[in-house]
């Protein structure tokens, strides 16, 4: 009998959620694999339409393994018609599904506290954690850009939490520190 894949479970759970949130949406999920180990690489990004879970799982699961590539995917939902190789801007916001904190214990950028319990939370190094809060329904980026600064004036996390094109960690990847 073979022991269960914890790490594809997650990558799976974790992208079968974005689809669903994304459903009916007219745009594109993005996923983007960085080497930590090269300073100025590109990075391989892929472009999902809300209901291919199969290929945006495999996009994910190419780089899993990878020695020194990070792996993230955005809660928004882009435009279509994005460059090959691009991830979008603010710009090519279709939507927004939710938001993250990042809280790095590490830097001391974790002041303040969640205002919410998270729908759920990604540990990314010890003491370093990510709680996501899933919107009920798609959000207009404008919306999202406000509540996103307030989230991060509230936790006194990172940058990229006020930031709604920022990409996150996909559950069940490692975390290849540069």
């Amino acid at each position: 009998m073979s022991q269960p894949d914890f790490a594809s479970d997650a990558i799976r759970d974790h992208v079968e959620m974005i689809h669903r949130l994304a459903d009916g949406l007219d745009g594109v999920l993005v996923v983007s694999a960085f080497n930590a180990a090269l300073p100025k690489d590109k990075g391989v990004v892929t472009h999902h339409r809300p209901g291919d879970v199969e290929g945006m799982i495999a996009a994910i699961e190419a780089h899993r393994d990878t020695p020194h590539m990070n792996v993230y995917c955005g809660l928004q939902v882009m435009r279509r018609g994005l460059a090959r190789g691009q991830r979008g801007g603010e710009k090519d916001i279709v939507a927004v599904l939710g938001l993250v904190a990042d809280i790095d214990a590490d830097t001391g950028n974790n002041a303040g506290e969640c205002p919410l319990p998270p729908d759920y939370a990604i540990e990314t190094s010890p003491g370093n954690m990510q709680p996501f809060w899933l919107f009920d329904r798609p959000v207009a980026s404008a919306t999202a850009k406000d509540i996103a600064k307030r989230l991060k004036a509230v936790t006194g996390s990172d940058h990229g939490t006020g930031d709604i094109t920022h990409v996150w960690r996909v559950p069940g990847t490692l975390n290849w520190p540069n």
